[in-house]
């Protein structure tokens, strides 16, 4: 589900952040503001980055936490109360180089190099009453599933970098809602499929009015003679017909009186 590749990252984060050739010290910077723990997130110790990002990643960081404080109270009001971990931030090329002999997911081009991404723990959260970090399922879920909100919403792109974090970058700050996104129900966190989504109902079809009588259909008193099949057909022409020996009925008076080009194709129909 968290699948956005660094290629799709790489160019939100080159449209809307910093430039890294001419970015300098981040702290000097106008574009560029420092985070710090908050009520809603805490900031870790970054060995490999600078605490330093965009202020719409601020902004989106921002509702990312405060959605995440939404989705624990009210899937798990009596737990108590707990922070998301953000891991890392803005990267210089240096930092970056550092980075890869140690991790993996590291690349030459980052997205972090533009002060538009940031990472998210996925397995730490921070025990507010005590101040110790912790290894707690369902705040790893809650936070999966604000991520799953906000990039559904078209407000992030997210890459789970397996065992170590979300790695999330900034696609746009105009939230206008999604009429899609709340007619969709999750199902209980608590389940393996926490994150599966139902599809919207069908509309119901349209019930008809107590005490409305339709009016009945009028029966065709006419009935319609079948078509002889083929082999009928052959027989026929193989069988001389029987002679019936019933007396004739008596005629019936048409209705108006037949012109001679109607008496003739009537023949020739009778002849056929």
């Amino acid at each position: 589900m968290f699948n956005d590749s660094n290629y799709v990252q790489l160019s939100a984060a080159r449209a809307g952040g910093v430039n890294p050739a001419t970015l300098g010290n981040p702290a000097d910077s106008r574009e560029l503001v420092q985070i710090f723990s908050t009520r809603l997130y805490k900031v870790d110790s970054m060995y490999h980055s600078r605490p330093f990002l965009t202020p719409e990643a601020v902004l989106l960081l921002d509702y990312i936490g405060h959605r995440f404080q939404q989705l624990m109270h009210e899937y798990y009001p009596s737990a108590d109360e707990y922070r998301i971990v953000v891991t890392s931030a803005l990267r210089t090329a240096q930092s970056e180089r550092n980075l890869r002999r140690v991790n993996r997911n590291a690349t030459d081009t980052s997205a972090h190099m533009y002060g538009t991404t940031f990472d998210l723990s996925a397995q730490r959260t921070e025990h507010v009453p005590s101040g110790r970090d912790t290894v707690v399922e369902m705040c790893r879920q809650m936070l999966a599933m604000t991520l799953y909100e906000l990039r559904y919403e078209g407000l992030c792109y997210v890459k789970y970098e397996r065992g170590s974090c979300f790695h999330t970058t900034v696609r746009t700050t105009q939230y206008e809602g999604s009429k899609a996104s709340e007619m969709r129900s999750y199902v209980n966190p608590g389940s393996p499929a926490y994150l599966l989504t139902k599809a919207p109902p069908r509309p119901k079809a349209q019930r008809r009015e107590q005490g409305r009588v339709e009016p009945a259909k009028p029966v065709s008193q006419k009935k319609t003679a079948a078509k002889p099949s083929r082999a009928m057909k052959k027989t026929a022409q193989q069988k001389p017909q029987k002679v019936h020996t019933e007396e004739p009925r008596p005629a019936q008076e048409p209705q108006h009186k037949l012109t001679d080009r109607e008496r003739i194709s009537l023949e020739q129909f009778e002849r056929r």
